[in-house]
Order: C-alpha cells, then structure tokens, then sequence
C-alpha cells in the first residue's frame, strides 16, 4: 500500500486490517510515518526526505519481496 499520507490511520490501516481479518497476507506500508520533517523545501526533497521518492520506495519493495 503506498500513500502519500501517514501511514497510520489513513487509508493503508484500513487495508491492512481487512487483510488480517480475511486470513493474513503480506502488506507492505509504504508512507510517511508518524514523524515531522527536519526541513522545509521542495515537495521533491520532502518525498525524499520520507523515502518516498523512486528509489526509496524501489528498496523497500526490493527488500520486501526478497523475505517472500
């Protein structure tokens, strides 16, 4: 589930628990967590900053799949 929001109670939440409750699954939350950001600036440098920029979210999707 990838959100361009915070990762807890959001839309991802939902999904999971509906997962959970129709027998289990894998769910990979992909978001910005329950955190403030050090900096202001571009909305470029505060997807990277929340590791959701292309290359972050590629690791994480990497690295989830290969624990399968």
């Amino acid at each position: 589930m990838l959100e361009e929001h915070s990762i807890v109670g959001g839309l991802g939440s939902a999904v999971t628990e509906i997962v959970c409750e129709a027998g289990g699954g894998r769910v990979l939350r992909i978001g910005i967590r329950d955190r403030f950001s050090h900096h202001c600036g571009s909305y470029d440098y505060l997807l990277g900053e929340h590791g959701l920029d292309i290359d972050s979210i590629r690791e994480r999707i990497d690295a989830f799949t290969a624990r399968a």
